[in-house]
């Protein structure tokens, strides 16, 4: 031990030497008298008096029993529900749990959510999502369905990924095409088209029907399988005369005509000049399948689109409309003066001797302007009767062998191509949605003329 160590040793047993020892004894026995009473106390309070004694420990979890605002919001978090949060934040807005009920409402409702169509006037919905569609409003992460439609476009349905940032997603619709029965002009100067739907229908005549040729069979299924656009009325003077003044075009110097009690080409008779006197809203007449193509083709340069002259089998679908007699009206021979420029007793006077007319009046020896009849049920004016209309079809003798998905028939004698629907020179056999009859390409009749197709975008 050092001397410094010795040293302090030294004093502290010195100090505790001069405590005399009777008195050391006496504190140790006065603080054993006070523990004892202390804990006699005690004794008495807990067993007299019942009190209850324990020792502190971590406070246990709430007692759902005894805390139903904490039972309802453990429920309430473990939904995840949006609705949810927000009504128990209604019925508790400063509760115990408030905070952390606030807390899950900013998680849940998310980052923003926008949707920027074109055209800008769209209407977006998020399908199966119970809140309406906010440009801006606020979703959780997730994968959305969303919808964009407006009038004139075709409806979109796209599903929109949405994280935790903000989502601007652009849609764009595209123009819807024209429905079934739906009427449109693709330019101020194009004949107005109707729009005719796909279906499926029996091509030809059976051989029960009156004035039936052998021509118009084998009967066959023909299946449109999509619409497409037909003239709503025969191609017009006005209008082919704009197509020949535009181009300059040659429609010929001469037509086939019945004067003097013959059929004779005859020069100086043409579209401008058939023989009887017409207006611009007459059909044009005296035109050929050649000059039909030109016309056609300048359509399709005018406006980019798809004009034709319809196949053969899409010109009796949309003649029949729906039905399968001889005629889209009633029969009867009364009928066809409502519905049809033919021969009629109008006519009598002129040419009694080549027609076999009805006995009513139609108020036209010959063509009449497009529209005066009533409409098919497709909308479509004077299929039957005013002027026989060329197709595209080549001549066939029969239908053995034909198409039936209603394409052209490019096989046969295509120096002649197909007429159909007879004029207002036929009598009731010509005037039926199974007639059919043929030309050769450059020829011109006084009785001819035509309407144009037009293919529709899928």
């Amino acid at each position: 031990m050092s001397p410094s160590a010795r040293r302090g040793s030294k004093v502290v047993e010195s100090q505790a030497e001069k405590v005399p020892a009777p008195r050391r004894r006496f504190r140790t026995a006065w603080l054993l008298c006070g523990i004892a009473a202390a804990v006699s106390v005690f004794l008495y309070f807990a067993i007299v008096e019942g009190v209850t004694v324990s020792v502190a420990s971590p406070e246990p979890a709430p007692d759902p029993g005894m805390d139903p605002e904490g039972e309802e919001w453990r429920f309430v978090r473990d939904s995840g529900n949006l609705l949810t949060v927000r009504s128990f934040l209604e019925r508790h807005p400063s509760g115990r749990y408030s905070g952390a009920a606030r807390a899950l409402l900013e998680q849940l409702k998310g980052a923003p959510f926008a949707i920027q169509t074109q055209p800008a006037e769209a209407q977006v919905r998020l399908l199966g999502h119970s809140e309406p569609y906010r440009a801006g409003m606020r979703l959780p992460a997730g994968k959305y369905r969303v919808e964009a439609s407006a009038e004139g476009y075709t409806t979109a349905t796209e599903i929109v990924a949405h994280g935790s940032s903000s989502t601007v997603r652009q849609i764009a619709l595209r123009k819807a095409g024209p429905k079934a029965g739906d009427r449109f002009r693709d330019c101020a100067e194009c004949p107005e088209m109707v729009v005719i739907p796909a279906g499926s229908y029996r091509m030809g005549s059976p051989s029960y029907e009156q004035g039936r040729l052998d021509t118009e069979g084998p009967v066959h299924e023909v299946t449109i399988a999509a619409p497409f656009a037909i003239g709503r009325y025969e191609v017009t003077v006005a209008e082919f005369g704009r197509f020949v003044d535009k181009t300059g075009y040659s429609a010929g110097s001469s037509c086939w005509t019945y004067e003097n009690g013959e059929w004779d080409s005859r020069a100086g008779r043409g579209w401008r000049n058939p023989g009887f006197g017409q207006s611009g809203r007459h059909p044009v007449t005296c035109a050929s399948w050649d000059d039909a193509q030109a016309y056609a083709a300048w359509l399709l340069q005018e406006t980019g689109e798809e004009y034709r002259l319809p196949s053969e089998s899409e010109w009796e679908y949309a003649a029949r409309a729906g039905t399968s007699t001889a005629r889209p009206w009633e029969e009867g021979e009364s009928s066809q003066c409502r519905h049809a420029n033919g021969a009629d007793a109008s006519a009598t006077d002129r040419y009694s001797s080549s027609l076999s007319p009805v006995a009513c009046r139609d108020g036209h020896v010959h063509t009449a302007p497009v529209g005066s009849f009533a409409a098919n049920g497709w909308g479509l004016h004077d299929m039957l009767g005013n002027v026989w209309e060329w197709t595209e079809d080549c001549w066939n003798d029969s239908y053995a062998g034909a198409p039936s998905d209603g394409s052209v028939w490019e096989y046969g004698n295509c120096a002649v191509r197909v007429s159909r629907g007879g004029s207002w020179y036929s009598g009731p056999s010509g005037l039926r949605a199974a007639g059919r009859s043929g030309n050769t390409t450059g020829s011109r009749y006084y009785i001819g003329g035509f309407r144009v197709a037009r293919t529709l975008a899928p």
